[in-house]
């Protein structure tokens, strides 16, 4: 559901108002484009949480488990953390309530992509925050 919808609203005391509520899909405004780096590094210039905007890089982590097991994961690099003042500007992401991120439009080696980053709680790692890509969301764009 995504577009500008006109309501018209009244409360029990007979106070009437109206207002325009835009929604954009997840939050995302379509034109941002993340771009991932070489070493599959990505800056976020802008996530909404709550009432405030953040923007932090996420460092490229995979990591291999004795059974098998292989996972894409990215690490916040908590030293690049920053509130942003004010709005969030044009192009805010927005944390869902379980604080994963969809992201739309990821630029690599020419090409786009989306996918969705959900928070990962890493064993080896329990004071460092991880999202892992969602494999079944990944699809090319162009």
């Amino acid at each position: 559901l995504s577009g500008s919808f006109f309501i018209k609203v009244e409360d029990a005391a007979g106070n009437r108002g109206s207002a325009v509520v835009e929604i954009k899909p997840d939050g995302l405004d379509q034109d941002l484009c993340i771009e991932l780096n070489e070493d599959l590094s990505m800056a976020i210039s802008c996530a909404r949480y709550l009432s405030d905007s953040y923007g932090f890089r996420l460092d490229f982590h995979p990591a291999s488990y004795p059974n098998g097991t292989s996972l894409l994961l990215w690490k916040m690099d908590l030293s690049s953390v920053k509130i942003n003042e004010g709005s969030p500007a044009k192009g805010c992401l927005a944390f869902t309530d379980s604080l994963s991120l969809k992201l739309n439009c990821v630029k690599y080696a020419g090409s786009k992509y989306g996918f969705d980053m959900n928070l990962f709680p890493n064993p080896d790692d329990p004071a460092g925050i991880y999202f892992e890509m969602d494999l079944a969301s990944l699809h090319q764009m162009d």
